[in-house]
């Protein structure tokens, strides 16, 4: 017969078993809170503030000089650079009267000094078109890739 203290320690290393494992998250995150993790949510948080007061400046004071954009296609016509990042950010934001962003990281990979985060967004924005204001929201998921440079990551591609 198993006497109570038996019972009570098993039921506290089971406990301890089941609950001392976890791993602890980033807040708002489905990424574990490591160092590393964590200055790759502050960057993606400064570039949320950044694109919530449409401050042009300090979502490029995140971006590696280096940064190319793609797309995702093959197609050339579509790509662009920093200095096209920034023509991009002037012209989008400067229709924006009002603009929400939320931002949950999904998943972090590292390289070395290279990382992906995968992130899903949503964003609620007043855009002013030239026949009138229109409420936007957008729900979706994306990858933004970072480098690491000068001791700080940079974004290089993804916005």
């Amino acid at each position: 017969m198993l006497s109570l203290r038996t019972v009570l320690l098993s039921a506290v290393s089971l406990l301890a078993l089941t609950t001392g494992c976890k791993p602890t998250l980033i807040p708002n995150s489905d990424v574990e809170s490591t160092p590393r993790n964590r200055e790759l949510a502050d960057v993606m948080e400064n570039y949320r503030k950044a694109l919530e007061s449409k401050d042009v400046n300090a979502v490029l004071a995140l971006v590696s000089t280096e940064y190319f954009e793609d797309n995702g296609t093959s197609d050339p016509s579509d790509d662009y650079n920093f200095e096209g990042l920034r023509q991009h950010l002037t012209e989008d934001l400067q229709r924006v009267q009002a603009l929400r962003v939320s931002i949950r990281m999904r998943r972090v990979e590292v390289d070395g000094d290279r990382a992906q985060v995968d992130y899903r967004f949503q964003t609620r924005a007043l855009v002013s078109f030239p026949s009138q204001e229109q409420w936007i929201t957008k729900t979706d998921d994306n990858r933004i890739s970072l480098r690491r440079e000068g001791g700080r990551w940079r974004i290089v591609a993804g916005l």
